[in-house]
């Protein structure tokens, strides 16, 4: 999202091809990020902000079929399941269709304790349970939400998180995102020293 939205925020006297197909990756990727679309900043080319949007009005017509349900994004996905293709950008579209599914299951541990597979199929726009229990297997294993599937009468549990963030291995992976950061810090300072020190840098400055 952020280097997308880089491409699209650079001075542009003309929307450029370029930017045309960042913006509906732009799009997609803010929809896999967050679940909506985000507006670009104040700071985007007006030549950008007024002509991408009319000229990639099916993105943000899925974009905005996102806070309608998913009888509509699946609409509009069927529709132009040409242009996505033709677009190269079709494996995205898919991929922000089941992250739309997995938040809608996500939202439902913050409701239930307990829910049967046919309510999370019916609640989550899924087809049966049996599509409902593997997503809800999927997201087990990607740690995204806790809960056990009792088999025998479909029924699952929502749970809490086990980590209580007290282990000495969570004390380490701390640490270490801690010293990540710190370096990363330590590069972006030492890069603007260099800049503020560049002789044609200085030389553009004193020209302005």
């Amino acid at each position: 999202v952020d280097l997308f939205q880089m491409g699209l925020t650079c001075p542009s006297h003309v929307l450029s091809c370029v930017q045309i197909e960042m913006y509906k990756k732009y799009v997609l990727a803010c929809l896999l990020a967050f679940g909506e679309f985000k507006d670009l900043p104040a700071s985007t080319s007006a030549v950008v902000s007024k002509h991408a949007e009319r000229v990639c009005h099916v993105y943000k017509d899925f974009a905005q079929a996102f806070k309608q349900g998913m009888d509509q994004v699946q609409r509009i996905v069927a529709d132009n399941i040409k242009l996505f293709n033709t677009d190269k950008n079709y494996g995205l579209v898919k991929q922000a269709v089941q992250a739309l599914v997995r938040r809608k299951i996500q939202r439902l541990t913050s409701t239930y304790v307990t829910l049967s597979l046919s309510d999370i199929a019916v609640q989550a726009n899924l087809s049966n349970p049996a599509d409902a229990e593997a997503h809800v297997i999927n997201m087990i294993e990607d740690g995204a939400i806790f809960a056990k599937i009792n088999q025998k009468d479909g029924m699952l549990s929502f749970l809490d998180d086990p980590e209580d963030y007290n282990t000495v291995e969570m004390v380490e992976a701390l640490d270490a995102k801690l010293k990540a950061i710190m370096h990363l810090g330590d590069k972006i300072h030492a890069a603007n020293k260099d800049i503020l020190l560049d002789q044609r840098f200085v030389g553009l400055q004193m020209q302005e």
